[in-house]
């Protein structure tokens, strides 16, 4: 099977959540908005980032306000890609 994936500038905080599934250090509005984001990505399989990166400020993050993020891929299969 062949992947291929999407990038995203996410804010650090939500890398717990969407990666191993651990919300409980989140608020409420965080935790929603990371779920918002994950429905509208339910086509990808799994999340991966370069731990080695480091976090920079970015005005408008995928997810939330202005804030440290990183690039995080959304691997998919191909054949199971949203359509334009």
């Amino acid at each position: 099977m062949m992947f291929d994936y999407y990038e995203y500038r996410l804010p650090v905080w939500c890398l717990s959540g969407l990666i191993n599934g651990d919300v409980s250090g989140l608020s409420e509005e965080d935790e929603d908005a990371l779920m918002t984001f994950e429905v509208g990505n339910e086509f990808v399989t799994h999340w991966e980032y370069d731990s080695e990166e480091e976090a920079s400020f970015y005005a408008y993050p995928d997810i939330g306000l202005a804030t440290d993020c990183i690039t995080v891929r959304g691997y998919f299969p191909i054949e199971s890609a949203p359509h334009n």
